[in-house]
């Protein structure tokens, strides 16, 4: 796979993450995972995450600790306001 139109840090995930088969629970762990780490990167608290969000601490405690399982529109709300993007790729497999 080429990654020309890349930065150094997007192939980076991508290769910490490639995998020829990910199962929903591995793909959801990895996301949550890595949006926890740019949370920390950007040295953002939980609250003031919940806050910026809408979300409510205990909400976001959940989900940051893969207690629950969020909605697509709920982790977009989360990377928002961290300001990130979520870049999806769908692919057949067959």
């Amino acid at each position: 796979m080429q990654h020309a139109d890349l930065t150094p840090e997007e192939v980076a995930l991508i290769e910490k993450y490639r995998s020829k088969t990910v199962s929903p629970e591995q793909a959801a762990k990895n996301l949550i995972t890595e949006i926890n780490d740019q949370r920390l990167a950007a040295e953002v608290t939980v609250a003031e995450l919940a806050k910026k969000s809408g979300l409510q601490v205990t909400q976001l405690k959940n989900i940051l600790g893969m207690k629950t399982d969020p909605k697509l529109s709920t982790i977009c709300k989360i990377l928002n306001a961290l300001s990130l993007n979520l870049k999806m790729e769908i692919q057949n497999d067959g």
